[in-house]
């Protein structure tokens, strides 16, 4: 879709929302609002609007809330997924300059090793940087889910000491 026409779109979506919350927006508004949202996947942006907006929102949004909501139904993912991407063209990079100046995250160092080490990037063939950049990304995002993990449940990283008082508890 032409970014033309989803702004219009956008804008009488803008105009249904509104009249929900019964509020007037000025031409300005809507067009800045528009521009704002036009990068959005208009499918997504809808169902942001008016299935998970309107039962969270008070009042009518800030761009900034509508952001929000949409970047907690996709955002995540395609953050950790651009992230990957970000490092793997840096692994590339660095693998034809032979890992001298390292710019690459530890995660990514982690992964490089788990993967054979450095000497099998820079060596490597078309197709084995091929089946090597999808096992990149596919343990960049496994890694990501564990990390996500252990911030939702920082119990399932437990100290030595903790792990005795809940032995101790047990008894």
């Amino acid at each position: 879709m032409e970014k033309h026409q989803q702004k219009e779109k956008i804008i009488k979506d803008l105009i249904a929302l509104a009249d929900v919350f019964n509020e007037e927006l000025t031409e300005m508004q809507m067009e800045v609002y528009a521009e704002n949202l036009s990068d959005l996947e208009f499918p997504i942006l809808r169902e942001v609007l008016f299935r998970v907006g309107l039962r969270k929102w008070k009042f009518f949004p800030r761009v900034a809330e509508i952001f929000e909501i949409y970047e907690s139904l996709v955002g995540k993912e395609f953050l950790e997924n651009q992230e990957a991407d970000e490092q793997w063209l840096l692994v590339q990079k660095e693998a034809c300059q032979g890992f001298r100046n390292s710019e690459l995250s530890s995660k990514s160092l982690e992964i490089i090793r788990r993967l054979g080490g450095k000497n099998k990037f820079a060596y490597a063939t078309d197709k084995d940087m091929t089946f090597l950049e999808h096992k990149f990304k596919n343990l960049f995002a496994e890694s990501s889910v564990f990390e996500n993990n252990v911030k939702t449940f920082p119990c399932v990283k437990q100290t030595q000491i903790e792990q005795q008082l809940l032995k101790t508890m047990a008894l």
